[in-house]
């Protein structure tokens, strides 16, 4: 069990802070006693009763020793859980149990609030005291899930870097003779980019991506990329490697906009690479070093119109981003934001018992509403909306002048320079969405079109269509068109409440300013699936195609299933290929578990021989039979397994997880033969089927004379043998693969 620390508490903590410290520390020690007290005295058999108190114990031991080492004055008594998700062998475990099923991610919550709710007394002294106190339950994907995302995320960055190589490549020499020494640079960062693991570098596809957007600055203009690469490149350019301070960010992001001032732009990417390497990315002095880059930004002279191009270029990001970050606030804004912010500050301590996520976001909020150039940008308007709208809906509403919550409403429902009216839409819908991963969406989306000068592009409707299946999905029904109208019981409200047949917003969402002479903007719900089957039926009826006037025209049906069938075959894809990395770790771990583990003594004496066979292991694991040259081997690995239940177990574990991944890999590799877009994932599968198929190879089977790789399926052991073949040809320099795989791999013991 853990131990509480004996170090005496931070000497350079004020008198308050130590004495709060020690309290906290001898109430802890009072309290591990009586459990370790009560651990002692409980029954052996009563398995649960010492289980739980064990956690306590641990968990309190734990606190102890994060109580007794702040960092500085911050306690973090917070826990990282990796949630691996829904479990069904699991459940139906407990199900034939007769008990209720909870999950792993549940089982972890429960612990983490008991401890708490254990500590609370402790917590609310500490904090009052001056301590910050970290009470967050943070859960993670599983390392198989990460690995999975990382390497798709990988080829496409990947991909994306090798086109716009060559585009570089291309578009050098005609630099030449203007600016022949950023000409020699593009050919430096081209004849590097020809080691292809240089390609796959983060910091070097970062900077092709920044080489990139200066070349298209030049008199050479934009080249031609595809969509997805120009997204991957666009998104590269914005950033740096391992960044993630927001504001930084938006520096990073403005790039794009400065012209003829590449020296500002140096400065500004080679800050965001430093801060990218710093764990603490919000330290005052990175917010001291930002605040004094954005002053040199609002200074730099701005280019008279922004630079405007054909088909999907970043300039139309620049050209929106340009705009929406000259808006100015108006006076109601300024009073609102203020007053919001102050009611707010006022609930700080509800909002950190109840949400330390959301208190953090308003701690940030807090701070920088002191920078009076910061608090003027539409961004931070726009976020003080979001914090409050998230606020009222999670913690407590908050009371607010009717044209405070008039103000508060309307920045809600947009974002900075966004017009598309679909999305102006969505983000009405906030207000009522329950998830917040979906409003997260939403409102991300929202603040990239905005940036944008063609907020009406084909590709920004295609991601409005998925995002507006995924609140569907999560928000219910469509919200009514008149907030004042009820429909009778039972009948449905009809979709053409509103002018031209459009449905309109029920509150003050979205930009919702005069226009037009006072009326208000069409502003378009997204619809249910009956709506849209409807809408095809009535626009089959206009003679051109043409849909109704006032209505926005539609994605074709056929196109718009064909994209959602594609997309729901990529999302059973990654979990089929997520699951056969899963079991491929698995199947390695239990292999390598019993030869090195429990197997150890009888598979060295199996080793030894093939030290002195020509043959070598293959040549003693198949004279492992009756009649064989090595059956008093086969004798003792049998009387072993009959007689030792902890070697058999973990025998028969290695065995059924190798033919788990068997089945896993070949269903793995029918999705990898038809996506030629998975280079990196099926790379992954190659390297691991070679050291599986090694560990499989070495192992004897139940069977006599036969491997573990020998009771493969057939497909699964083709697989296998022609990693290990791989590897071989790699080491060897020459091809070892035949057209039929062998009976096992052919490795030195």
């Amino acid at each position: 069990m853990a131990e509480t620390p004996t170090d005496p508490p931070t000497a350079a903590l004020p008198a308050a802070m130590k004495a709060a410290q020690s309290e906290a520390l001898t109430a802890i020690n009072a309290s591990l006693q009586d459990l370790r007290t009560r651990f002692d005295g409980t029954d052996e058999d009563s398995y649960a009763t010492r289980l739980e108190l064990r956690n306590h114990i641990s968990d309190l031991a734990d606190a102890a020793n994060a109580i007794g080492r702040p960092s500085g004055s911050r306690i973090n008594l917070g826990r990282t859980v990796t949630d691996d998700g829904y479990d069904p062998e699991a459940a139906a475990a407990d199900r034939d149990s007769g008990i209720e099923h909870v999950s792993a991610a549940d089982q972890a919550r429960q612990r983490h609030d008991t401890m708490i709710g254990l500590l609370t007394p402790t917590i609310d002294s500490l904090r009052a005291a001056g301590f910050t106190v970290d009470t967050k339950l943070t859960f993670v994907e599983p390392p198989e899930y990460r690995e999975y995302q990382d390497m798709a995320a990988s080829d496409a960055r990947t991909s994306a870097t090798q086109e716009a190589l060559k585009q570089i490549e291309q578009s050098a020499p005609r630099l030449q003779g203007s600016d022949p020494k950023f000409a020699n640079a593009l050919q430096n960062l081209v004849r590097q980019g020809s080691d292809l693991d240089q390609q796959w570098q983060p910091a070097f596809q970062h900077k092709v991506a920044y080489a990139l957007q200066d070349l298209e600055k030049t008199p050479v203009g934009p080249v031609t990329l595809s969509g997805e690469s120009r997204a991957e490149m666009t998104r590269l350019a914005a950033s740096a490697p391992g960044l993630e301070n927001e504001r930084m960010l938006a520096l990073m992001n403005a790039t794009a906009s400065i012209a003829g001032n590449r020296g500002l732009i140096r400065e500004i990417r080679i800050t965001g690479a430093d801060i990218g390497l710093q764990t603490d990315q919000n330290t005052q002095e990175v917010e001291s070093r930002i605040a004094a880059l954005e002053n040199k930004v609002r200074l730099a002279p701005q280019p008279s119109q922004p630079t405007q191009s054909a088909g999907n270029n970043a300039s139309d990001a620049s050209a929106g981003e340009t705009r929406a970050g000259r808006e100015q606030p108006t006076a109601s804004e300024r009073n609102a934001v203020q007053d919001v912010l102050s009611k707010m500050e006022q609930v700080y301590p509800l909002v950190l018992s109840a949400d330390p996520t959301l208190a953090e976001r308003l701690e940030r909020a807090i701070l920088q509403a002191k920078d009076p150039n910061l608090s003027t940008q539409p961004d931070f308007r726009h976020g003080i909306a979001y914090t409050l709208q998230d606020l009222e809906k999670r913690v407590v509403p908050l009371a607010l002048s009717q044209e405070t919550r008039n103000e508060m409403s309307r920045l809600a429902g947009s974002a900075p320079g966004l017009e598309n009216n679909r999305m102006l839409a969505l983000m009405s819908t906030t207000a009522s969405i329950g998830s917040q991963a979906a409003i997260n969406e939403i409102r991300k989306l929202a603040g990239a079109i905005g940036r944008q000068a063609d907020q009406e592009k084909p590709d920004i409707h295609e991601k409005i269509d998925a995002l507006e299946t995924k609140v569907r999905l999560a928000a219910g029904p469509s919200p009514t068109a008149d907030e004042g109208t009820q429909s009778p019981p039972g009948e449905r409200q009809p979709a053409g409440n509103g002018v031209n047949g459009t449905r309109q917003p029920a509150s003050g969402g979205g930009n919702a300013g005069a226009q037009n002479g006072g009326q208000q903007p069409q502003i378009y719900y997204p619809r249910s699936v009956l709506d849209t089957i409807l809408s095809g039926l009535r626009m089959s009826g206009h003679s051109n195609g043409a849909p109704p006037p006032g209505q926005p025209a539609e994605t074709p049906m056929a196109d718009r299933l064909a994209a959602f069938e594609k997309r729901t075959q990529d999302e059973r894809d990654e979990g089929t290929l997520r699951g056969a990395i899963k079991s491929g770790r698995a199947a390695l771990d239990a292999l390598q578990a019993f030869n090195y583990g429990e197997g150890a003594a009888v598979m060295s004496r199996i080793h030894e021989a093939a030290k002195s066979d020509p043959g070598g292991l293959p040549a003693v694991l198949s004279e492992m039979r009756d009649g064989g040259r090595f059956a008093d081997l086969r004798g003792q690995f049998n009387t072993a397994l009959e007689k030792d239940r902890g070697l058999a177990n973990a025998y028969d574990k290695a065995a059924a997880a190798l033919g788990s991944y068997g089945t896993h890999r070949s269903t793995a590799q029918e999705i990898l033969s038809r996506r030629s877009d998975l280079g990196a994932i099926n790379a992954r599968f190659e390297q691991m089927d070679a050291e599986i198929g090694e560990a499989a190879a070495a192992t004897p089977s139940r069977n006599d004379g036969r491997s573990m790789f020998d009771d493969l399926a057939k497909k699964a052991a083709e697989l296998l043998q022609r990693a290990v073949d791989a590897v071989k040809a790699a080491f060897t320099g020459s091809p070892t693969a035949t057209s039929q795989p062998t009976a096992s791999p052919s490795m030195s013991p």
